[in-house]
């Protein structure tokens, strides 16, 4: 299975600049993008449609910030977008295709680089999720 994952820095402005046209020479099976700055909404919309794939996502609370998105080209037999934390549920940090014998997630985490309160909530997510990652584990 051929995975690609692409912080886009804004759908729109991603699929303006080539994103598409890239991603059609790539042959992927599952594509993860992160930071859309779109809503779910939005996603669903036939420009932001990439023609083969199903087209999964996860958007924040507030607009045009944070945002997760899966594409594939099977479709999967469950897609979870929230995890049961704040740190990754309100702000669109995590989506999760599930398949018959694998799990692929697209996860956008905080660059912690504008100062120690962006920095805390990265950590703070990092924690949430390894727990989270700890559980999954233990199912498999």
């Amino acid at each position: 299975m051929r995975v690609i994952s692409v912080n886009v820095n804004g759908v729109h402005n991603a699929i303006e600049q080539g994103l598409f046209d890239w991603l059609h020479t790539q042959n992927a099976d599952v594509i993860c993008l992160q930071d859309t700055r779109a809503s779910v909404y939005e996603m669903e919309a036939p420009e932001l449609q990439l023609h083969g794939y199903f087209c999964y996502a996860c958007d924040a609370e507030q607009p045009n910030q944070g945002g997760v998105a899966i594409y594939t080209r099977l479709q999967p037999k469950a897609i979870i977008t929230s995890l049961g934390f704040e740190s990754a549920d309100r702000y669109g940090r995590y989506i999760q295709a599930d398949f018959d014998k694998v799990s692929i997630a697209s996860v956008f985490m905080p660059s912690g680089h504008k100062g120690d309160e962006e920095l805390n909530q990265k950590f703070k997510l990092m924690d949430d999720f390894g727990r989270y990652l700890d559980k999954q584990r233990r199912k498999r």
